[in-house]
């Protein structure tokens, strides 16, 4: 019984502690949404400020060293052998050298006429040395010192993980709608109409058209992009693929800069951190990636990498608005597919060839 009454408050607490951190999150979240929303809403008076001129920088160039044509293999790094102890049982025999015998006496001198006598010569003697027997010593063996590597385990080979069960947006019935062909897949979706068209040729008319797209229903079609890419299992990149490919669908007769300035209006609104620029009369987009992305032309924007996209041949100075320092500006683009993509209901046969390699099926 007396469990049950002090387990009763801890209960209490606990629910009472996920309440706060629920309502803390959710506050975070709305604080975010609220700056972020706060940067779109002004994004028209930061473009109305001061465009600052920045310096086009060539894409960093690819090895050009041929890769093996055979796979390396991992060699093991060769290891110091350990010193092997030595442990003799007993100390080695001293040698017996023997003692050098006394020169014998030198002779009188013989007699002329005495008869010649031989003298007789001893023979020597071969000392008799000790028999030594080899000693040899007993070897304690602590092995060779070297380890061998053990082998790799087999990594597992990851399953993707299935696609979400995603519903398509509902359109409203007074909505228009138009059939976006994606890569084969055709998409149903809520067609932007109030897109008045202009020339743009100056940054000011970048500003007017922006503020033109803030007033239309371009917005209202910002979620059918982020469902229907998430049903695909698209990455950033293609999701930014699907944008330009409504936006050529929605606006035919629309002029580059227009289709460009559409594109960066609705990827800003689903979150990512996308600029504009201009050089000329040209207007493009500028695109942080999260990859490291081999000779595409960038400005360095305080400290950061923006790519160029489209591509620019012209050599003049590339300007862009100043946006407030620290602001929330959206996420960098991944161009990597971390997951299973599908695009269409349908199979379709593929084939591709390229350096030799042919994929079908």
């Amino acid at each position: 019984m007396l469990l049950g009454l002090h387990a009763t408050p801890s209960f209490s607490q606990n629910d009472d502690f996920v309440k706060q951190f629920q309502q803390s999150r959710q506050a975070m979240l709305d604080d975010y949404n609220k700056f972020r929303n706060t940067i779109l809403t002004d994004y028209d008076k930061y473009m109305q400020g001061v465009w600052k001129e920045y310096k086009k920088f060539k894409g960093d160039v690819r090895s050009q060293v041929p890769k093996p044509k055979t796979p390396p293999t991992y060699t093991a790094p060769k290891q110091p052998e350990k010193p092997v102890t030595v442990k003799p049982k007993m100390p080695v025999s001293p040698i017996l050298i023997p003692e050098t015998p006394a020169e014998p006496e030198t002779p009188k001198k013989p007699d002329p006429k005495a008869p010649t006598v031989r003298p007789k010569i001893e023979p020597v003697k071969k000392p008799k040395l000790p028999e030594v027997k080899p000693d040899i010593p007993d070897i304690e063996y602590t092995g060779s010192g070297i380890e061998l590597p053990l082998m790799p385990a087999v990594a597992a080979v990851p399953v993707m993980p299935a696609l979400p069960n995603v519903p398509h947006v509902n359109i409203p019935a007074s909505k228009q709608t138009i059939d976006v062909n994606f890569y084969g897949a055709n998409l149903q979706m809520q067609k932007a109409t109030r897109l008045a068209s202009m020339s743009i040729s100056s940054t000011d008319d970048v500003v007017n058209y922006w503020k033109n797209l803030k007033q239309s229903d371009l917005k209202e079609v910002t979620q059918a992009f982020a469902t229907e890419s998430r049903k695909m299992g698209l990455s950033d990149w293609g999701s930014a693929m699907l944008v330009e490919k409504y936006i050529d669908t929605a606006m035919p007769n629309a002029s580059q800069n227009e289709k460009i300035i559409a594109s960066q209006y609705v990827l800003a609104n689903c979150g990512y951190n996308v600029r504009l620029a201009m050089c000329g009369n040209h207007v493009v987009m500028l695109i942080p990636y999260v990859e490291h992305v081999f000779e595409k032309s960038y400005l360095n924007i305080d400290g950061k990498r923006y790519y160029i996209y489209p591509n620019v041949e012209d050599e003049g100075s590339f300007r862009s608005c100043e946006l407030p320092k620290g602001a929330e500006l959206g996420k960098d683009m991944g161009l990597r597919f971390t997951g299973k993509t599908v695009i269409g209901d349908e199979a379709k046969p593929f084939r591709y060839e390229a350096a030799g390699i042919t994929l079908q099926g």
